[in-house]
């Protein structure tokens, strides 16, 4: 009695995908990039300053937000 089985080797590595991946990272790093740099801005004027351009510090991090969204197409 033979027993066969018909197992297909494993798939190579997809460059695509791995393609894919680094460009997902490239544009998470984009995002956190963008977000940082203008929260960071924000954060560091004054209450005068914000409240001269219409901003609360609460709005701060959903300006941040808004804005690395925008820089990167995601908006």
């Amino acid at each position: 009695m033979t027993i066969t089985t018909n197992e297909a080797p494993a798939a190579p590595a997809r460059p695509a995908f791995f393609a894919g991946l680094r460009q997902a990272f490239a544009d998470r790093r984009a995002y956190a990039s963008a977000y940082r740099k203008t929260h960071g801005e924000l954060s560091a004027l004054s209450d005068r300053d914000l409240a001269d351009i219409g901003i609360s510090r609460v709005q701060i991090g959903d300006i941040a937000t808004e804005h690395a969204m925008h820089l990167t197409g995601r908006l």
